[in-house]
């Protein structure tokens, strides 16, 4: 059980996180007296996030939409008379419409179509449409104001290092994305394990991308003197196209004699990347230093070399002219990947060092 906890001790926090917003929104909303207070503890548990900044998005978020919506609905509801269905209908419907096309052009604002149909619905039928509408507003505020606090208070995880380590995770996947080109290029491909990885990877970048955002808030609103993660977050999708890259210069074997002569340096060349890249990973998760570069660049010129001395010899001259252009795409896209690569291990440093502040 303590290792399960140790495994899943971010969602625990969030968990604990999420019960304390709902059962102090509760309280509050009991202590003011609200008539529909349980609205403000919905809205306490869908705010509260993973992380500092993705609490503080989401409240933003919500409260725009719910002021929107609810202000909206409520001045509609009360300059049109809706006395029987037909004109309901209708009030509905001037209602909705531009309130959604406001949230198809505005994400933020997803929120408020729901607000203002909740609003026409169930609070106009026992108190004034205005006097429904403050009423929503104060419960949605409520919740989003004890949910940020708690966020802030209670177990607080910050955007910034969470997504370190989701980008930690990221390049742990794409080490093994290389190693799995590398079986590829020598005819040992396992494309049913490459479709997986093809797949965890994806969800990985989806998920650093958010959380970096995420960050990108907390920073803007002073909540967090950490350094901007931006740049990492670019330099690490240059890296991921740069292994497609690869992935597709190696989406055919190369011939027996090619092969035989090039997997001393190739096999080498990628099992050190696909271990530069875990441990590059491994450091930026701990906000240690990465290992050094050094052990990687001899081993790519090492197969730069390999790749040089088989063009002298002629070795290519009777290979179809698409497996040649593969052989060399190959090695352009390492040495593109190479160059990028040492970019993100420069990021790496800069968020290793004491002097970042974390």
């Amino acid at each position: 059980m303590r290792a399960f906890l140790r495994r899943r001790s971010a969602e625990l926090r969030l968990g604990v996180r999420t019960t304390v917003a709902g059962l102090g929104t509760f309280a509050l909303a009991q202590a003011l007296g609200l008539p529909q207070g349980y609205w403000a503890v919905f809205t306490a548990l869908i705010v509260t996030q993973a992380s500092v900044g993705g609490s503080l998005k989401a409240s933003v978020d919500r409260l725009i939409g719910t002021v929107g919506g609810a202000v909206f609905g409520g001045v509609v509801a009360t300059l049109v008379p809706h006395s029987d269905p037909l004109a309901f209908f209708g009030v509905l419907a001037l209602t909705l419409a531009p309130l959604a096309f406001l949230a198809a052009i505005y994400p933020r604002f997803r929120i408020a179509p729901v607000t203002a149909s909740i609003l026409l619905l169930s609070s106009a039928s026992q108190m004034g449409p205005l006097e429904a509408a403050a009423y929503r507003t104060l419960e949605i505020s409520l919740g989003c104001v004890v949910a940020l606090a708690v966020s802030l208070l209670v177990l607080p995880a910050r955007a910034h290092s969470i997504a370190l380590r989701a980008a930690g995770r990221m390049l742990a996947l794409l080490s093994r994305q290389i190693l799995l080109q590398c079986a590829q290029v020598l005819g040992e491909a396992d494309a049913a394990a490459t479709a997986l990885l093809n797949n965890d990877i994806r969800r990985a970048q989806a998920r650093l991308e958010n959380l970096a955002n995420d960050a990108k808030h907390e920073r803007a609103s002073y909540l967090t003197g950490a350094g901007d993660l931006e740049p990492v977050v670019r330099t690490l999708r240059r890296v991921r196209s740069d292994l497609v890259m690869v992935g597709r210069a190696a989406a055919q074997p190369l011939p027996p004699a090619i092969r035989d002569r090039l997997a001393p340096a190739l096999r080498p060349a990628m099992e050190t990347a696909s271990r530069l890249m875990a441990g590059t990973g491994d450091a930026m998760a701990a906000n240690g230093m990465p290992p050094p570069l050094e052990p990687m660049a001899a081993a790519l010129d090492s197969y730069g070399a390999a790749l040089a001395e088989i063009r002298r010899e002629g070795l290519t001259r009777e290979l179809p002219d698409d497996t040649v252009a593969g052989l060399f795409a190959l090695g352009f896209a390492l040495e593109q990947w190479r160059r990028d690569f040492e970019d993100l291990h420069a990021r790496a440093c800069e968020f290793g060092r004491p002097a970042a502040g974390r």
